[in-house]
């Protein structure tokens, strides 16, 4: 088994492996030179086995991981090919889980959680050293319940914490009402007051009571928009503006949700520019949400999987993906995928579809930066298919 993360320049490859799919994880580091990938000298060599690892998004060359109760930051040495470690900080005891999130602005945000002896959250800011390439802790956070759910932002410096609280109606009712709940969320980000300061600082938004919880939540690509899945399946999308401290409801609506759930971002995308929201009506169907000059969310198109792939339509998966540019919508499920294109005239046409031999093997792959799409191709040989735009926009392979 193994996970990987490539650097924000694609030359540096940090790798963890569990030998056979079992044991400790093993972190190893490549970088690419004279046309291949070259093995990474660690200094010193962990001794523990690594949890957690990911580079810096403003920093290439800066490798975060955690290795036991430990989290280090590995810095290259220039012209060498070493790597050497510095301690950030230790793990507190109690926690469960953790998550490394590098800002866009060279801050490093922490988050642990833990469930015992009580359930808690704690958040620790750190500021980033450019001269020493590393970070200092500054200050910390603690919530004494865990979050329903964390989302960020990394380029846009966001980060957003939800808490659920269940109410009930007021005690006048005739009859006794089923729970409400009502969300919070705490958004810490930088520079969010008026006065512009380049600093850290939080805003609080409480939502409207709702007879289920929130469950998940996503920022569109600029952070202008947030999209909140609920426990019964419906879909609230706010516009956000942190400038005058408000969170607009602008439409809410069912949506079809894959079991078991998937990241919200996978199956509910926004275009990369926010100005598009795919949403899934079943297992076979999506509307396209477009967003008008005057800030109004309209519903546009509905996309609808072929009749000879309706058979296999597969609830457990469904992944929904953009291309960079937005002409073209990815749609896969663990038995079948297809591929639309929008042509010159605005209009969505079903580009290829396919059915897989190989039940939840994904073979649909859109890169994060070009407009090259990647597909397998099941026969007696097992085959990598690059598709891309021709001169006139149209794909070609």
């Amino acid at each position: 088994m193994c996970l990987h993360s490539f650097s924000s320049c694609s030359r540096w490859l940090a790798t963890g492996w569990r030998l056979h799919g079992t044991g400790p994880l093993l972190l190893r580091l490549y970088g690419w030179q004279n046309g291949g990938w070259q093995t990474q000298t660690l200094l010193p060599a962990p001794d523990t086995p690594v949890t957690k690892f990911l580079f810096a998004s403003h920093a290439p060359d800066r490798l975060l991981n955690v290795h036991g109760p430990d989290a280090f930051v590995w810095r290259r040495v220039p012209d060498s090919g070493h790597w050497c470690a510095q301690e950030l900080y230790s793990l507190p005891l109690a926690c469960d889980k953790h998550t490394l999130l590098p800002m866009q602005s060279g801050d490093l945000i922490s988050l642990f959680f833990w469930q015992r002896p009580a359930e808690g959250c704690l958040m620790l800011t750190s500021d980033s050293l450019i001269t020493q390439q590393s970070w200092q802790p500054r200050y910390t956070q603690h919530y004494w319940r865990e979050p329903a759910v964390v989302t960020w932002v990394l380029k846009k410096n966001l980060v957003a914490l939800c808490f659920n609280t269940a109410c009930t109606q007021p005690a006048n009712q005739p009859r006794k009402p089923p729970s409400i709940y009502r969300s919070s969320v705490l958004l810490w980000g930088k520079a969010l007051n008026t006065a512009g300061r380049e600093d850290w600082s939080a805003q609080l938004y409480t939502l409207s009571c709702r007879p289920a919880p929130l469950l998940e939540l996503q920022f569109s690509p600029e952070a202008r928009h947030m999209l909140g899945l609920r426990e019964n399946r419906q879909l609230s999308l706010w516009q956000l503006d942190t400038h005058n401290r408000i969170l607009l409801l602008q439409l809410e609506l069912p949506c079809f949700v894959p079991s078991p759930t998937t990241a919200l971002s996978e199956y509910a995308p926004f275009r990369n520019d926010g100005r598009q929201l795919v949403v899934p009506r079943s297992p076979c169907q999506m509307q396209l949400w477009n967003l008008s000059e005057d800030d109004q969310w309209l519903g546009g198109s509905t996309l609808e999987t072929p009749p000879t792939l309706e058979q296999h339509a597969n609830p457990d998966v469904l992944k929904i993906k953009f291309s960079p540019d937005g002409k073209i919508l990815a749609r896969e499920t663990g038995r079948a995928w297809a591929i639309w294109h929008m042509n010159t005239d605005g209009q969505w046409h079903l580009l290829m579809q396919r059915q897989k031999k190989r039940v939840h093997c994904p073979q649909l792959l859109l890169p994060e930066l070009s407009a090259v799409i990647a597909t397998i191709a099941e026969g007696i040989q097992t085959r990598l298919v690059l598709h891309a735009p021709d001169q006139y926009g149209q794909l070609s392979w």
